[in-house]
């Protein structure tokens, strides 16, 4: 496959920041447009569409890990992609950083909101919403529903990584919406995810189901 950036990469974080320099050095991060092919057990898939990637150098700590973070990154297209990121350290600071790109130009956002809507096992999530506000006052109001997910570890760090799809301002994309959820550092391996897989490997991803009033069923 080949990724062409939709514009330059960025580094979200400020510069110095102590959390920052700790988990994500020289960190940095872009939309682009992905073609090619992906073929496995004999099925050829054709792909044309957009992606988001990032890439840090450097060593990470993630022995003393985060107590939570939230990455919801993703784009709507060439017109407009985005990235909301909170990241508290376990000082219990709390870092809130984030970008949009529209048609290409690149701006870092004055405040950032980002909410996950989370399931019973305090661990996965169900989608969100992030809202990022520009120099100018402008919002940017996104709105994201789980697609499929899968979790992994790093260190102390236990992370949610789901796809979502994605609306906002007129248009549909998707969204990365990575989460953690550690507001005590525990090291305990963790014993349920409801909506992400705890292995490597491909996996088809089933709605949860229940009844309604009435005996009908419906999903999330």
């Amino acid at each position: 496959m080949e990724c062409r950036n939709l514009y330059p990469l960025v580094d979200p974080f400020p510069a110095g920041d102590e959390l920052a320099a700790k988990r994500f050095p020289h960190h940095f991060e872009v939309a682009g447009r992905v073609t090619g092919q992906v073929i496995y057990k004999g099925r050829t898939v054709s792909i044309d569409g957009y992606g988001y990637r990032d890439h840090s150098w450097g060593q990470r700590d993630w022995e003393n890990g985060m107590l939570n973070h939230r990455w919801f990154t993703g784009t709507l297209g060439a017109e407009l992609s985005f990235a909301a990121i909170t990241a508290q350290g376990s000082s219990g600071k709390l870092i809130r950083v984030g970008y949009v790109s529209r048609g290409g130009e690149v701006v870092l956002a004055r405040f950032v909101d980002v909410v996950a809507h989370m399931e019973p096992d305090g661990l996965t999530h169900r989608g969100g919403e992030l809202r990022l506000t520009l120099p100018d006052d402008t919002l940017v109001h996104v709105c994201f529903q789980a697609h499929a997910g899968v979790l992994f570890q790093r260190g102390t760090v236990v992370m949610v990584e789901i796809m979502c799809d994605a609306q906002g301002h007129g248009m549909t994309g998707y969204c990365d919406a990575e989460i953690s959820s550690n507001p005590r550092n525990g090291k305990a391996p963790p014993l349920l995810a409801l909506n992400a897989d705890t292995t490597d490997g491909f996996s088809r991803f089933v709605p949860l189901t229940f009844p309604t009033p009435g005996g009908s069923a419906h999903s999330t």
